[in-house]
């Protein structure tokens, strides 16, 4: 705010002031120019002090054994070319570095993507990305940090502990972290544990300032022009403790909409923690859980079977449908999944069932085969050489075709909707509801097979 507005206002209402006389009375009072402080975090969560002291004896606890326990974050992502930068370095006079005046991002403009890895033991790691932030690109970041600095640092290291933020590609909401945290956690034979911060408290990461400010203050004034240049400005980062800061191009691609399956997630070896086992939790490094078949799968209701194989609505004895179920199974097992025959040729003869003559048998007197009608249910027909017979009354007062020429195939069984039919009895007196089943089938003899 510019100190001629209030003295233009004073003026008007009648007190001659100059500005400057404007700026003296504001620092008597007290006031002085100041910007903004970023200060409000917003709602507080109950349980965040409990988990900060739950972090704090965990890593106690780790670091009294020896273990390595690590802070992760990715940093501010980059945006490279002779872009303006803030900040100031000495250099000879009237010898500025020069920038593009004008700037645009567009979809094609490289970026790089910092993600840091800070080791209590006063060491840092950073992967510089080039394509997505994802939790792919995080679990990877770690893995790089592994095997080319903590195995090194850690030599007889069997667990680990890492400290993140709760927000980011290291969300514990994302089931792709864990998921590629506990094929870290199997490759490198690692027990990993992990504790996240509360939310809104990501500025006490210890990466933040332990870290990360000491990176951006070294390249505050130099343009970031290539890959090259981000690499060698994070690597000659340097701190009054001797922190060394290793870094490491990444030009990996880690595509977006990844997903991982409920029965993926839950056959990770993963145990949560008792308190807030969402914050903390604990992967061992053993292959994952393979996961049972649901309930259904495992239980058949014999009942059910019986009355799905019942020769009435199969045409054909139980031992003939096992026989016919088993016929898949046998076309799996040699051709395996991916090479089952695109068609089935039948076979030159097929032999009859045992204790049955070929050829149809004679219909039941008064039976008929009902046509089908609008709004019927189909079902496959009798198979290998059986024929269809009438399996419940006819429906009186409809007119009925005759029965099927010999030699016509396909078979279709109708289940007809109930309908109201007279007595079957000369003494009943009032109508029954029945149920139609037809049965269409023309197999010639000795030649039926599965259409």
């Amino acid at each position: 705010m510019s100190l001629r507005a209030p003295a233009t206002t004073l003026t008007a209402q009648g007190h001659s002031v100059s500005a400057s006389t404007v700026g003296h009375l504001l620092h008597t009072l007290g006031y002085s120019l100041q910007g903004t402080a970023k200060t409000t975090e917003g709602i507080r969560h109950p349980d965040r002090d409990a988990q900060f002291s739950h972090l704090k004896a965990t890593a106690t606890a780790f670091l009294n054994d020896a273990p390595p326990v690590i802070s992760v974050d990715t940093k501010a992502k980059e945006w490279l070319g002779n872009r303006d930068r803030s900040g100031r370095t000495w250099r000879p006079g009237k010898d500025a570095i020069k920038v593009d005046c004008h700037t645009f991002t567009t979809n094609d403009q490289p970026m790089a993507i910092p993600y840091g890895i800070y080791d209590i033991a006063n060491t840092g790691w950073v992967n510089v990305g080039t394509d997505h932030d994802t939790a792919e690109f995080a679990v990877e970041s770690i893995r790089r940090w592994w095997q080319h600095r903590g195995r090194a640092d850690h030599p007889n290291a069997t667990r680990l502990l890492i400290t993140a933020e709760a927000g980011g590609s290291n969300d514990p909401r994302r089931w792709t972290w864990k998921n590629n945290l506990a094929a870290f956690a199997r490759e490198s034979g690692l027990e990993i544990s992990v504790c996240h911060l509360p939310p809104g408290t990501s500025k006490w990461n210890k990466i933040e300032h332990r870290m990360f400010c000491h990176i951006t203050a070294n390249w505050r004034w130099r343009p970031l022009t290539s890959y090259q240049v981000v690499i060698e400005t994070i690597a000659a980062t340097t701190t009054r403790t001797g922190l060394p800061i290793g870094a490491e191009l990444d030009t990996g691609s880690y595509d977006l909409g990844i997903s991982v399956t409920p029965a993926e997630f839950h056959a990770l070896p993963i145990t949560p923690n008792a308190f807030h086992g969402d914050w903390n939790y604990t992967l061992v490094p053993i292959p994952p859980r393979t996961p049972q078949a649901p309930a259904s799968a495992r239980r058949i209701d014999p009942n059910l079977t019986m009355m799905l194989t019942d020769p009435a609505l199969t045409g054909m004895s139980r031992t003939d449908f096992e026989h016919l179920v088993a016929v898949p199974g046998t076309l799996l097992g040699r051709h395996g999944r991916g090479g089952i025959p695109a068609t089935l040729s039948p076979p030159a003869k097929l032999p009859p069932p045992a204790n049955q003559q070929r050829g149809p048998p004679p219909p039941a007197p008064g039976s008929h085969l009902a046509p089908p009608q609008s709004g019927d249910h189909y079902l496959p027909g009798p198979v290998a050489g059986r024929h269809s017979h009438q399996l419940v009354q006819p429906m009186p007062g409809r007119k009925h075709a005759p029965g099927p020429a010999p030699g016509r195939r396909p078979a279709l069984t109708r289940i007809g909707s109930p309908h109201v039919g007279t007595a079957t009895h000369p003494g009943d007196s009032h109508r029954t509801p029945s149920l139609t089943v037809s049965v269409f089938s023309a197999a010639a003899p000795g030649r039926g097979w599965l259409r």
